[in-house]
């Protein structure tokens, strides 16, 4: 028996045959036209590494991916569907051996005058037909049992990579702590300057207001009454002659 090839895998026979071919093709066409051959060989140069670029790419994402699918949850949620299966392999055994129970059974019952050679070959067949049933039915459970372990080991592994997940993004909290304290002192010693800065602004608002209702206002009062006593004062004959 050969052993099967990858389909993704290229045949590196063929591409050795026809990289030589190849080869050989463009060595006569440099012969023949030196510049044409340049150019047809560093294109046919960037389209080989393009292409090998490519291959090797997804090469390691079907690596990681295989890698991904070969972890414990991947392979316990494998055992789990597999065992499943079994489980339901062996009940549907058990329930057509039921069957077949229970039609030999009624045949026998109804077989009353059948020789006795056929009736004890009858019941030979009926007993190993019930310890095959019985074997179904074991094996059933057991893969019953081993479901229920998975699913448990499963809930177990998912609850230990949630706390993992969770432990990793404790960290990070924690990791910016630090900045965070820095940034609220700093916020906090901003707010004390400015409530010092405006409680000084405030003050000295208050006494340059209370400075103008005493000093200046009272020196606004004496400029009009001067001015009133100017208004007020009659005109002297002198002023009428000037005028």
């Amino acid at each position: 028996m050969s052993a099967k090839t990858d389909p993704t895998e290229p045949n590196w026979n063929n591409l050795l045959i026809a990289g030589a071919a190849y080869l050989l093709v463009l060595f006569g066409i440099i012969t023949l036209n030196p510049f044409v051959g340049v150019v047809l060989f560093l294109f046919s140069s960037l389209v080989a590494l393009a292409t090998a670029a490519v291959f090797f790419l997804r090469r390691k994402v079907d690596v990681r991916k295989e890698t991904k699918d070969q972890g414990l949850g991947a392979r316990l949620r494998r055992r789990l569907t597999a065992c499943q299966r079994q489980e339901d392999k062996f009940r549907d055994e058990a329930d057509a051996i039921r069957v077949s129970i229970e039609e030999l059974r009624n045949d026998l019952e109804r077989s009353t005058t059948a020789p006795a050679e056929e009736l004890e070959r009858g019941e030979k067949v009926l007993k190993a037909l019930k310890a095959e049933f019985d074997l179904r039915h074991t094996k059933a459970l057991f893969f019953a049992d081993c479901a229920t372990r998975l699913k448990q080991l499963l809930a177990r592994h998912q609850l230990n990579d949630n706390i993992a997940r969770r432990q990793k993004e404790l960290s990070t909290l924690r990791a910016t702590n630090f900045d965070d304290e820095a940034a609220v002192e700093e916020t906090h010693y901003h707010l004390e300057q400015d409530s010092i800065q405006i409680e000084t602004v405030s003050e000295l608002s208050k006494e340059v207001g209370d400075y103008f209702k005493t000093e200046q206002a009272e020196e606004l009062r004496q400029r009009l009454e001067k001015l009133r006593t100017k208004i007020l004062r009659p005109t002297q004959p002198s002023d009428k002659k000037k005028s």
